[in-house]
């Protein structure tokens, strides 16, 4: 029997990365059998009439509203927690640290791969340049002109045309005259080196800059660790980011493709993906998916500013999610994860955005 995975985010803003009041992203999934569904099912229905609750589905943004519905979600991340910890898994995205790392692979990693025969995606130095790039631009003088920085590559991402290649590389070029960094000098030369050449970039689509798919693809291969060998049936809350890649997602699991492990040292990927069958769904229709609605938008709730009336609310439910596993994609996180790093033989490793270009280039032929 296929196990099921359903999927839920929260603080999705597309290609609007530099949102100031989502300035993270998750991404829940719970993989549940039959069996565990109508445990969890049962559990549900219990709480509701403890609660006296009267609700079509499930929703985080309604419960939290009242204090029937407050302490409903208490209850539930409890049992769950205690009960099924094991059949959780959320994706946690600074989205400065993302865009951060969108300026590495987008423009400074094309150029030392094109013009300097240069990979920087082995031994993880895109993500230690996105890193020091991000810890640069934090303590850079003019804050302001930063800002401009990262509104306008989003700007560009979006659309890329010469007049946003021109206003960002006014912004570049104010940063590189102010700073006495020789080391942020040096890579914003590199993002420089890349505007002027046109060939080496591009967007690809509005939600170039979003992190559902990416987190997504990840999730995948988290749950393809914790059940090997297993295809999964997979439902995703409906999702405009996740059906402009739907067509991705139906071609790299189909059965033709090659069994290949793809990625970088400890960043890899099976393909083809475990995917049985994958629905875009109605949240009504399944309570797997707003269980994951409850668990993408409390790991949310509890990592943004809310208002003062939801403090003893919030401080309740943070100490319920700590135990939850997590990938967190955060400054703090991941250079520490750099500082602990071992050395990992890579010379075996396939480049996993080549492997799969030229994979969907095979299948279009």
């Amino acid at each position: 029997m296929n196990r099921k995975l359903y999927f839920d985010e929260a603080g999705f803003t597309g290609s609007n990365i530099n949102n100031k009041n989502q300035p993270v992203f998750c991404l829940a999934s719970l993989c549940l059998n039959n069996d565990e569904m109508h445990k969890i099912e049962i559990k549900v229905k219990e709480l509701r009439e403890k609660h006296r609750l009267d609700f079509k589905e499930m929703h985080f943004a309604k419960l939290k509203e009242s204090g029937s519905g407050r302490s409903f979600i208490i209850d539930l991340l409890e049992y769950l927690v205690s009960d099924s910890l094991d059949n959780i898994f959320v994706h946690f995205v600074e989205k400065e640290y993302a865009l951060y790392c969108n300026v590495v692979d987008r423009l400074i990693e094309p150029f030392l791969r094109f013009e300097l025969d240069v990979d920087i995606n082995v031994e993880k130095y895109n993500i230690a340049t996105a890193c020091v790039l991000m810890l640069m631009m934090r303590t850079h003088d003019e804050q302001n002109d930063v800002a401009e920085f990262r509104a306008k590559f989003e700007v560009l991402m979006r659309d890329i045309n010469m007049e946003n290649i021109s206003s960002f590389k006014d912004v570049v070029l104010k940063i590189y005259s102010s700073t006495d960094s020789e080391d942020l000098k040096r890579t914003l030369e590199l993002i420089l080196a890349c505007l002027d050449d046109q060939s080496l970039f591009k967007a690809d689509d509005k939600y170039n800059l979003d992190l559902t798919f990416t987190t997504f693809i990840a999730s995948i291969e988290f749950w393809r660790n914790q059940h090997q060998e297993s295809q999964f049936d997979v439902y995703f809350d409906n999702s405009r980011a996740i059906e402009s890649y739907q067509s991705w997602i139906d071609r790299l699991s189909a059965d033709t493709v090659k069994k290949q492990m793809v990625g970088y040292d400890d960043r890899k990927h099976m393909l083809p993906l475990p995917i049985n069958q994958f629905s875009l769904s109605d949240s009504e229709e399944y309570i797997g998916l707003q269980l994951a609605d409850i668990l993408a938008s409390t790991v949310f709730f509890c990592n943004t500013a809310q208002k003062k009336k939801q403090e003893t609310f919030k401080k309740k439910l943070v100490g319920l999610i700590g135990g939850l596993k997590c990938h967190l994609m955060t400054l703090n996180v991941i250079c520490r994860e750099l500082l602990d790093n071992t050395e990992i033989d890579s010379s075996e490793d396939v480049d996993g955005v080549d492997f799969i270009a030229d994979l969907l280039s095979e299948l279009d032929d």
